[in-house]
């Protein structure tokens, strides 16, 4: 009578065991209620780093059913005269970013939206690039060249198409901004195929 009937939990009590023993015990749990009430099969549930999804997803509750990974552009942009890129890795920060893999036209609006989504998310800012008929365009364009643009769009967009959405800041307020892009991205070009589960493990938090 004293418990919400919307929450629940399994509470496991368990002596002497390792990490592996729970997981396992775990994993096999989440199998049967799946198949039963699913009708699904849970596959190999794979195990990442805490650093590693940080570094790819930009989250520590990542959903692995959306495609884009955040990759990071520091090499590319070692020594532009941009100094919103070359102070920030000055200082130890980083120039990360994602790709949205949209053949379609872009408008500013959107990008207007995705800015503030960094934003609120605690970047202090977006740079974006978008290929056409005349090069590579960007906010950027008169502090970094064709080659550093092609660089950083080839780099995030490897299809060939696409915007390509850059963040320079501390590791920490890029992968928030990041993630809460790839996120937001991934929900609006429907990327995320919301009838299948995707699990994982994370593991070695700070």
């Amino acid at each position: 009578a004293d418990r919400q009937p919307e929450f629940s939990q399994i509470d496991i009590e368990m002596s002497f065991v390792e990490e592996d023993d729970i997981r396992r015990l775990n994993e096999g749990m989440l199998r049967e209620i799946w198949k039963t009430f699913r009708g699904t099969e849970v596959k190999e549930i794979p195990t990442y780093t805490y650093n590693d999804v940080m570094n790819r997803f930009g989250s520590d509750k990542p959903d692995l059913r959306n495609p884009i990974e955040i990759r990071d552009c520091g090499e590319i942009v070692k020594g532009v005269p941009f100094k919103v890129f070359s102070d920030t890795l000055e200082r130890g920060g980083v120039v990360r970013g994602i790709g949205v893999p949209t053949k379609d036209d872009v408008s500013r609006s959107m990008i207007d939206k995705w800015t503030q989504v960094s934003k609120d998310n605690h970047a202090k800012g977006l740079v974006w690039i978008k290929k056409d008929a005349e090069g590579y365009q960007s906010p950027a364009n008169k502090f970094l060249d064709q080659t550093i643009l092609k660089g950083l769009y080839e780099r995030l967009c490897p299809e060939g198409h696409g915007v390509a959405l850059i963040v320079a800041d501390d590791f920490k307020n890029a992968a928030s901004a990041l993630g809460a892009l790839r996120n937001t991205v991934g929900a609006q070009f429907n990327l995320i195929d919301t009838k299948v589960d995707k699990f994982c493990w994370v593991v070695d938090f700070p």
